[in-house]
């Protein structure tokens, strides 16, 4: 339908923290000159706002520690302990991307 308003979305991504701020853009829309006709050219302003990423824990990649066992006896008079270890962040993971930094 002529002259009916729609809606469009923009959609922008970036890795750089840098850009985390207001950008002021500006979109020209054109159709250019068809044949004889001539068509007027739109310009819209606008502001872009940058901010930060949202955290994605699930990007992390974990160290698993090695199995673990201890063997025992009923009635022992020395207690048998095992310090539990427990998986840790591979700190290489930690800095790959912005939704993995914005987790610390």
């Amino acid at each position: 339908m002529v002259g009916a308003q729609k809606t469009e979305r923009l959609t922008v991504t970036t890795s750089n923290e840098n850009d985390i701020k207001t950008h002021n853009m500006k979109l020209v829309i054109g159709l250019g000159n068809i044949g004889k006709a001539a068509y007027p050219t739109l310009t819209k302003t606008f502001d872009l706002i940058v901010d930060h990423a949202v955290c994605d824990c699930t990007l992390l990649t974990w160290v698993m520690p090695a199995a673990q066992s201890v063997s025992t006896t009923v009635k022992r008079a020395n207690i048998a302990t095992l310090t539990i270890v427990h998986a840790t962040v591979n700190p290489a993971s930690k800095t790959t991307v912005p939704a993995i930094r914005r987790c610390y």
